[in-house]
């Protein structure tokens, strides 16, 4: 195959995948910018740059990018594999793929030891980057983002294995109200007390509790306006508490809990810290 210029000048090539192409007179390999398409990377990197985009991170395999070029690249390449499928060479050089990401945003990279963690048959502990601990999922920032979503979904599950009793019409909705605290609220709010919950994430707790009790008191009943009933009607209704209100119990008793176990224990001193600092996200108020 061979390119013709506008000077009639025609230089043999050979076609690669993805646009590119291979001189043959000097084994050098040129990108093609398709007519009407895609812009080429480097335009588009200076673009990005100008823009001031941050990192692209990897759903599948958490990943991170300086740019969406190179996230664009690693999806498209085939190359994106979860932690658990990777080799420790893959996991070295992700590592440093993320600390050139790092870099290049302009962030400071701090250096810490390597710490090597063993399971108890004595074989090296793969890195990961979230996992699950007496029953709350742990991510490597330490955001309670992922396990109040897999909390809600639990909830969920829960109502709805339960429909034989909320359908039940020989029950009082008190009583309903006490099964659905029993079963749904202890589902949803477990281990909330250590939750740093930002505001879109109590909105998306307080509308599922919403939903799922307006699915218990169900459609018939309405209030005197036939206007849909509010959240505090539902609450007075089925003889429930906020969610708000809720997880600020549950936040006063693990400070209680804490400070029992003495000035010197270091979880009283971590939680002395998180209220002193005016930028935590955990509160008690």
């Amino acid at each position: 195959m061979a390119i013709q210029f506008d000077n009639g000048e025609e230089w043999p090539v050979e076609m690669r995948g993805s646009g590119w192409i291979k001189d043959c007179k000097e084994g050098k390999s040129w990108r093609m910018k398709k007519l009407g398409g895609l812009t080429s990377l480097d335009v588009k990197k200076e673009r990005d740059k100008k823009m001031g985009k941050k990192g692209k991170i990897c759903e599948n395999c958490g990943s991170e990018f300086a740019s969406e070029v190179g996230w664009l690249q690693h999806v498209r390449g085939g190359r994106c594999q979860k932690l658990e499928d990777m080799s420790e060479s893959q996991l070295k050089a992700r590592r440093a793929t993320r600390a050139k990401a790092v870099l290049e945003r302009g962030e400071k990279l701090f250096e810490v030891e390597q710490v090597e963690v063993r399971s108890c048959n004595g074989g090296v502990a793969k890195a990961c980057g979230s996992f699950l601990y007496l029953g709350s999922l742990t991510d490597k920032k330490g955001s309670s983002g992922p396990e109040i979503r897999r909390r809600i979904k639990k909830a969920t599950e829960t109502f709805r294995r339960l429909w034989r009793i909320w359908a039940m019409k020989g029950l009082p909705l008190k009583l309903k109200g006490r099964l659905y605290s029993a079963f749904v609220h202890s589902v949803l709010l477990y281990n909330s007390e250590v939750w740093t919950i930002t505001e879109t994430e109590m909105k998306a707790l307080v509308g599922r509790n919403g939903y799922l009790m307006r699915r218990l008191v169900g459609e018939v009943v309405r209030s005197a306006d036939d206007k849909r009933l509010t959240e505090s009607q539902l609450l007075e209704m089925l003889g429930l508490e906020s969610i708000q209100l809720l997880i600020r119990k549950r936040k006063l008793q693990w400070v209680a809990h804490c400070a029992r176990r003495g000035e010197e224990d270091l979880t009283w001193k971590r939680m002395v810290r998180e209220v002193e600092d005016g930028k935590s996200k955990w509160e008690v108020d």
